[in-house]
């Protein structure tokens, strides 16, 4: 079974044709500038984040683990949490963003997809995540209902199919993902 790396949820929500180039024609994606500053800014944040209590996630008595790799066989999607808490009856997983101050789609899409592993494999019960942005030093909890989960399911299966298919999807993005988009110079059909 074929099992999909969840930031590939990200990817496809921004712009189903970034995973098509970067599975399909395995074209390399050159980060740019804010992703190796979001990616510093995790590491100095680790030893931070390992001190601080569970009151600014409103969460006392629990477990706190940062950067988990999550994978359960009878789910066909994978990744690693920046950060999970667990208690004794519940799972609440963590995104961590540098920027921004409210969830995007995608974002609240990828925590989700992190809470549905960890339910299956801690088996406990996954209803609230949170998303923080970190230089608002705003934490946004997300309530997770069941239908949130299928939406999470249903997204996978349509990325792994256009995966399987191999043929470039359409692309309804505006020109403001364009213009900040890796790919722009492959798209020569959107402008």
């Amino acid at each position: 079974m074929y099992k999909l790396p969840i930031h590939l949820i990200r990817q496809y929500l921004f712009c189903p044709r970034v995973v098509y180039f970067l599975e399909i024609l395995s074209i390399p994606k050159v980060s740019p500038i804010w992703v190796k500053e979001g990616e510093d800014y995790h590491k100095s944040q680790e030893k931070l984040f390992k001190r601080r209590t569970l009151s600014r996630f409103n969460l006392e008595n629990a477990d706190f683990w940062q950067n988990v790799n999550l994978s359960y066989s009878d789910l066909n999607f994978y990744g690693i949490c920046d950060a999970l808490i667990i208690s004794d009856t519940n799972i609440y997983p963590i995104e961590i963003k540098l920027h921004g101050q409210k969830p995007t789609k995608a974002q609240k899409m990828q925590l989700i997809a992190y809470g549905v592993l960890a339910e299956k494999i801690y088996k406990k019960d996954f209803n609230l995540g949170f998303i923080s942005f970190e230089k608002s030093a705003k934490t946004v909890p997300i309530n997770v209902d069941i239908k949130m989960k299928q939406d999470v399911q249903k997204t996978v299966n349509e990325i792994i199919n256009l995966i399987k298919s191999e043929k470039l999807p359409y692309s309804n993005a505006e020109d403001e993902k364009c213009t900040q988009c890796e790919f722009l110079n492959y798209c020569n059909d959107r402008f």
